[in-house]
């Protein structure tokens, strides 16, 4: 008999974890040839980000089930990737051709910031809370993938961005890898989701 390898399964929270701490990790400097520190507006921006997405992702258990709900979750998660790998490409890119302190890349860092937490809360909850990615064996290549990426990404980096450099090489890689598995069709509605359902379809039988 023809054995097709089934991978783990994952609601999600990969790309999500990664999107988050990187809120929270330091990369603000004030001088040049200082270490990076954090700014009190980075720990605002991790529990707005996660107020959005636990709100969000608990009305999505109201949604009914159907082809059209996973659609939609495909779609906003499409938006999250797409805006993540975008943010790490934006960071890499001013930490190799601006300087560390200047108020050019501090600018752009906190915005692009801003822009995720907001994008990333609000169009992971939704998917992440209710849904799996059922990976495939695309997911054990990927993780040398990623450890070639970490050393491109490092190898560019001053040694005072090699935190960042880690948390952008996974939003790069998590990003693409969970991209890949939600536009294939591996996007599938998770235990609690469906025990919700079936609540909701009891109650209204014996009402």
């Amino acid at each position: 008999d023809l054995v097709i390898f089934k991978g783990p399964r994952s609601d999600g929270r990969a790309f999500f974890f990664v999107a988050v701490i990187s809120l929270i990790l330091p990369d603000t400097y004030l001088a040049p040839n200082t270490e990076p520190v954090n700014i009190w507006y980075q720990f605002v921006l991790f529990f707005v980000s996660l107020l959005i997405f636990y709100t969000r992702g608990a009305y999505s258990f109201k949604n009914e089930d159907g082809p059209q709900r996973l659609i939609k979750c495909r779609n906003e998660m499409t938006v999250a990737y797409f805006y993540g790998i975008l943010y790490a490409v934006v960071s890499i890119s001013c930490s190799v051709f601006l300087e560390p302190h200047t108020e050019t890349r501090f600018i752009i860092t906190t915005t692009s910031r801003c822009l995720l937490a907001l994008i990333v809360g609000y169009f992971s909850g939704n998917t992440v809370l209710t849904c799996f990615v059922d990976y495939n064996w695309v997911t054990f290549p990927t993780i040398i993938i990623f450890w070639i990426v970490r050393y491109g990404v490092r190898s560019i980096l001053l040694e005072n961005y090699y935190n960042m450099g880690n948390m952008w090489a996974s939003l790069i890689v998590t990003g693409l890898l969970e991209l890949y598995h939600v536009w294939t069709g591996r996007l599938t509605s998770n235990f609690a989701y469906i025990a919700y359902q079936e609540t909701e379809v009891q109650q209204r039988v014996t009402a």
